[in-house]
């Protein structure tokens, strides 16, 4: 018997590519439960209705924004009650309708698998930018597996470094053996201090990561959330980060993280590949436009250690 599957989508405005996520979920040829959980932010657009054409279970949490993707997430776990837990973002498109029969077979052949990621690939509709940072996704995953091993279709990670991705399968006993969600570097620490990181690519399953939202309104989101947490007591920080394990190996992942984003964009650009090179263009401006707010960043960081 196949195991229950709660699918989480958090929601704020996001009409313009939910429609097509939601389409590509509920085709999905999987002989089990499938119960999709939209986490909404107190959307005001026709996020809602797409939601119910679609028979969603819908909660509305107005102001989660402060929150994020993270707080959305560990919201939904008090509603899910199956087995897995499918990680997927509104602008997140599968077409192909066996991809969860795919995921979830790991699960069924290894019993200390906990985690089963899919590969991405880019639609050519997609932009510059939101193609650069599809190749980047790309990258990593394809890093991460040159450590696995290949078997078949398969390839067995026992260190997942970069586990919990878009349109990732996940047990839910694993997120609450850790802790529940926060940032995934430090979610995957947990998991590898718990003896928790094993997990599995699947490399004929593909997923879509096509954002419809204009990339010059995410630095605009950054400065907001970096306003916000600047101006809580250490006591409200602290209720926002699981603190046991924000450590200096933390801080270690983040740093090599960052330059590993760098050299990609170095590499891409060496091959002159024009969108890339737009790609690295944007974010160099974003560099420029978060210069201002740096010392929200550099004060929130200091409270956290």
């Amino acid at each position: 018997m196949n195991p229950d599957v709660d699918v989480v989508i958090p929601t704020l405005n996001s009409e313009k590519l939910l429609d097509r996520c939601l389409k590509g979920i509920r085709s999905q040829n999987y002989e089990g439960r499938i119960n999709v959980i939209i986490m909404d932010g107190g959307s005001t657009d026709n996020t809602i209705e797409i939601a119910k054409r679609y028979d969603c279970e819908i909660q509305i949490f107005k102001g989660m924004y402060s929150n994020g993707l993270t707080g959305a997430r560990n919201q939904a776990l008090k509603y899910c009650n199956g087995q897995l837990y499918w990680q997927v973002d509104s602008d997140n498109i599968i077409l192909n309708p066996n991809v969860l029969i795919k995921l979830v077979e790991p699960f069924l052949k290894i019993e200390d698998c906990q985690i089963v990621i899919p590969m991405i690939r880019i639609l050519n509709e997609q932009s510059g930018i939101h193609k650069w940072f599809a190749k980047f996704e790309e990258f990593r995953i394809k890093e991460m597996c040159k450590g696995g091993t290949n078997i078949g279709d398969w390839v067995i990670i026992n260190d997942m470094s970069y586990g919990i991705t878009n349109a990732s399968l996940i047990k839910r006993s694993f997120i609450e053996k850790v802790g529940g969600y926060d940032s995934n570097v430090r979610v995957l620490k947990r998991a590898k201090n718990k003896k928790l990181s094993k997990g599995v690519a699947v490399k004929d399953v593909y997923y879509y990561h096509l954002t419809g939202e204009n990339p010059i309104k995410w630095p605009k989101k950054l400065i907001k959330r970096a306003r916000f947490y600047s101006k809580l007591t250490n006591y409200e920080l602290m209720s926002y980060f699981v603190q046991e394990s924000y450590d200096h190996s933390y801080q270690k992942d983040e740093r090599n993280s960052s330059l590993l984003f760098i050299k990609y964009s170095f590499k891409m650009l060496k091959e002159k590949r024009p969108y890339f090179f737009y790609g690295f263009i944007i974010l160099f401006l974003y560099l420029i436009f978060l210069v201002g707010y740096t010392k929200d960043f550099i004060n929130v960081y200091r409270r956290l250690l």
